[in-house]
């Protein structure tokens, strides 16, 4: 039997569809800032201004400039760099003073940022946002281009440069924290920094502080390493190209126990370490490391290294005589040593070895 719905009921049903509707809309349509005169006149001349009045969720829109000033942004928000006139150039410079503006990292130590996301209870995304640094050293601190400090989020298309001039410069900085945030950094571009190029970590905590996806990205590593994954994350890391610039004891990836996550299909050259790791729960594989010293280094018996190729290093895998059943089916070519400092016994056959002075080297252990 059909049931008739009188009226009254149907015009209730009918207004609450459109209330429905129109609340939906607007939480999909959020508010957006832009900073400049490139979109007609905006009452925003710098991007921390447009970002302290933003409400939640707001886009900040940022035209070609150079913007020389220290943000912080403590909601969510996303800021992107915007075209006018062909040119999509935003540059966020340290401010005449210089960088005076810092936090705490988890280790207890200052940095002084350039762009910092800190806390946020919803996700901030940065994109096509170019971070100079313009060498400027900050005595008895750490730099960071863009700190990402337990917040979540996306870093997509960015620039950092110039963080160097004490030893301690990090292009882009992901920390996790009581949140367990979870940060996508991609298609980005870091060099000219004296640490890291990326560096993910959350000090003295477990791989659950922090999850990073650090793909795509280009690197040029001047100081410890292109990418430094560090206590308390899992690190998803694949598809980068790093370069060391044959810079002393540099490191195209280093992993640092405990952490959890992969290593894979990433590009390293001109290296002294092209992949240095101690962490047993981090799988290598799929990578290509050409023109360095060590291929890779390993510091204890990690999980997986499997299908990587080596081309033209000084030594290809070393072993530090640990008996690590993992290493198999890696491909070495040219070079001094193939397999380095393995322990006398150790199955090794799987890797193949072509055109290399010391295949296998047992002495030492």
């Amino acid at each position: 039997m059909n049931r008739v719905i009188p009226l009254g009921m149907n015009l209730r049903i009918a207004n609450l569809l459109v209330f429905t509707l129109m609340a939906g809309a607007h939480l999909l349509s959020a508010t957006t800032l832009v900073v400049g005169n490139c979109k007609g006149s905006s009452p925003y001349s710098t991007i921390q201004a447009a970002i302290d009045a933003a409400p939640v969720g707001a886009v900040v829109q940022v035209c070609p400039d150079n913007y020389y000033e220290q943000v912080t942004i403590t909601q969510a928000v996303t800021l992107e760099g915007i075209t006018s006139d062909n040119d999509d150039l935003v540059v966020i410079s340290p401010p005449s003073g210089g960088l005076t503006q810092t936090t705490i990292n988890a280790y207890g130590t200052l940095v002084a940022y350039q762009v910092l996301a800190q806390n946020a209870s919803g996700p901030v995304n940065i994109s096509n946002i170019y971070v100079s640094g313009s060498n400027e050293g900050f005595l008895g601190a750490y730099i960071a281009g863009i700190f990402y400090q337990n917040v979540r989020g996306t870093i997509d298309g960015a620039v950092t440069e110039g963080q160097s001039g004490n030893g301690n410069g990090v292009g882009i900085w992901l920390e996790g924290g009581s949140s367990s945030p979870s940060v996508t950094v991609k298609n980005s571009f870091a060099h000219g920094v004296d640490y890291a190029g990326i560096f993910a970590e959350t000090a003295y905590q477990g791989a659950s502080a922090l999850t990073a996806k650090i793909t795509a990205n280009y690197l040029t590593s001047n100081g410890a390493a292109g990418i430094f994954i560090g206590q308390g994350s899992t690190s998803t890391v694949s598809n980068n190209v790093v370069d060391c610039n044959s810079i002393p004891q540099a490191n195209g990836i280093l992993v640092v126990s405990p952490a959890d996550g992969s290593v894979s299909g990433n590009a390293i050259s001109n290296c002294t370490y092209g992949i240095s790791s101690n962490a047993d729960a981090v799988a290598v594989t799929t990578n290509t490391v050409v023109d360095s010293f060590y291929g890779i280094y390993l510091q204890s018996a990690v999980e997986t290294v499997k299908s990587n190729s080596f081309i033209g290093n000084n030594i290809a895998i070393e072993f530090s005589c640990y008996a690590n059943p993992h290493v198999v089916s890696n491909t070495i070519n040219n070079g001094y040593v193939g397999l380095d400092h393995v322990p006398s016994g150790l199955g090794t056959t799987t890797n193949k070895v072509f055109n290399i002075y010391g295949t296998i080297k047992t002495s030492g252990c």
